[in-house]
């Protein structure tokens, strides 16, 4: 009873609102044609209206609760923020599923390991893939690490070996603490273990490292003529040559004779002794050793080492073109003057022209002396041409140094530009031109009368007679023998009858 009250409550409001009356110009049933009260459909009234968009109506039974239409006739739906369990719903976090906050799926089901997504807690989630097998996704979500027991063996892991909890980087034959296979070199010595090649490996030693000739060879074995002590826990293998077994240990015996005897060359820790050389084969054999600093037997001198070109040679003997000093180790220098450029004579500013004059390039010391320069053996010296010194009685010139001459110099009339010629043993006059015509007999002139004419004692060019000192009357003014000519040989005229001067000035008939 209540619930019809309530309904017709509801279809009143909705005729009050929405109903027209007789006056209306509406046609009021327009809206209302399978609506035979003549209302307009509501969401509450309890009919499914599909054509306003109602998926539901439970009248007054709509609202927010779990499994129940929703107040706008809705129904309910994953993502409302409402669990619905009728519907499958394990959560519902709004707007918030598929979040981190909102702890809940965009399928509003709970996050848990295997559903194919990783969530906040999880590494990795492949769903029904995963699998506690190598290189994937484990059962509880986590990734594969060394340790679990399981071998991955794809990038990235790359594991060898997994033996879980009993992983050890100290205990023999155990998988790596890093899960690769135990190895030689690895400082545990392994007494049998299978490598990545199916082989098996019986160490007897390890000491850290893959090198041969100290004891453990790079196989974990022992090298003959020595011994190993075991290392505790992961301390390499200490591994210690046998002196005086006859078997030289490289690197670490000088030698081993095969007796612990000293004064023979090899002493009695294995060591060469001072003043022998000995070889490194097994057993050793000693003698007396050229560069030891020491002069002994046939030696005539030893300069503490075997090096050549240094004055005592490789098998101490005294080098051509030096001089060695008693004593020991001997002490050798070149000598001076010999011809023989050697040692430091080699060096850059240094010569040997197999004298010790002093002005011939190369001085009593055997140094380039300023200006020269020296090749060759014996040292050929020559002046150096173009480094603006003069070396006297070699060179007259040197590139810009001319000793402060010029032109005049050499008998021209103007400083011109005096040159060093190719060579710097003589003047360039290139640079010096002569001025004919200036009464001074320049280089390069026959003759200078002073004058540019054809006529008198030197020709136009002065190179040359000129024609001679003329006629005077014959019009030609030759200037070294006339003054003037107006071109006849009497008094009146601009020009007197010998031509020395000015006439009367009377015209001539």
């Amino acid at each position: 009873m209540k619930h019809l009250l309530t309904s017709l409550m509801i279809a009143a409001l909705a005729l009050t609102f929405t109903g027209c009356d007789d006056d209306c110009d509406c046609d009021c049933n327009s809206n209302n044609m399978n609506n035979t009260n003549n209302t307009n459909p509501i969401c509450g009234d309890g009919i499914v209206d599909a054509a306003t968009g109602e998926e539901c109506d439970d009248g007054e039974d709509n609202g927010e609760l779990p499994n129940t239409c929703r107040s706008d006739c809705t129904l309910p739906s994953c993502g409302d923020g409402i669990i619905d369990d009728d519907i499958g719903e394990e959560c519902d976090s709004g707007e918030l599923n598929g979040t981190p906050q909102g702890e809940c799926h965009t399928n509003c089901l709970l996050p848990q390991c295997g559903d194919g997504m990783v969530d906040q807690d999880e590494s990795c989630d492949l769903g029904e893939e995963n699998a506690n097998e190598p290189n994937t996704c484990r059962t509880n979500c986590s990734l594969p690490f060394c340790g679990d027991a399981i071998v991955d063996d794809a990038v990235p892991y790359e594991e060898e070996c997994d033996d879980g909890a009993g992983n050890s980087f100290v205990t023999s034959n155990a998988c790596r603490g890093d899960c690769t296979l135990p190895t030689c070199g690895d400082s545990v010595r392994d007494t049998g273990y299978t490598d990545l090649f199916g082989t098996f490996i019986e160490e007897m030693c390890d000491d850290g490292n893959n090198n041969n000739n100290d004891g453990c060879n790079s196989n974990c074995q022992i090298e003959m003529g020595w011994s190993c002590a075991v290392g505790a826990g992961s301390t390499p293998d200490f591994c210690s040559a046998g002196c005086g077994n006859g078997i030289t240990s490289v690197g670490y015996e000088g030698c081993d004779d095969g007796n612990n005897n000293n004064n023979d060359g090899c002493s009695a820790s294995c060591s060469v002794e001072v003043g022998w050389s000995c070889t490194q084969d097994s057993p050793s054999i000693c003698s007396p050793g050229c560069g030891d600093g020491l002069i002994r037997g046939a030696e005539a001198c030893d300069d503490g080492n075997t090096d050549n070109d240094d004055g005592c040679s490789s098998n101490c003997t005294v080098e051509p073109g030096w001089q060695c000093l008693p004593g020991e180790p001997t002490v050798c220098n070149t000598i001076c003057g010999d011809g023989l450029v050697v040692g430091s004579e080699l060096t850059m500013g240094r010569c040997d022209d197999g004298n010790n004059d002093m002005g011939d390039g190369c001085n009593s010391a055997c140094l380039v002396e300023t200006g020269w320069v020296c090749t060759g053996i014996p040292s050929n010296c020559n002046a150096l041409c173009g480094d603006g010194i003069i070396v006297a009685g070699e060179e007259v010139c040197d590139g810009n140094n001319i000793q402060g001459m010029d032109c005049t110099d050499f008998g021209y009339a103007d400083t011109g530009n005096l040159q060093c010629a190719a060579g710097c043993t003589a003047f360039s006059f290139a640079g010096c031109e002569a001025a004919c015509g200036n009464g001074i007999q320049e280089p390069g002139e026959s003759c200078d009368d002073g004058f540019n004419d054809a006529c008198g004692t030197c020709n136009a060019n002065c190179s040359g007679p000129g024609s001679g000192p003329g006629v005077c009357g014959d019009g030609v003014a030759c200037m070294e023998f006339e003054v003037c000519d107006d071109g006849n040989a009497m008094e009146c005229g601009s020009c007197n009858a010998t031509c020395t001067g000015p006439g009367t000035g009377v015209p001539c008939t």
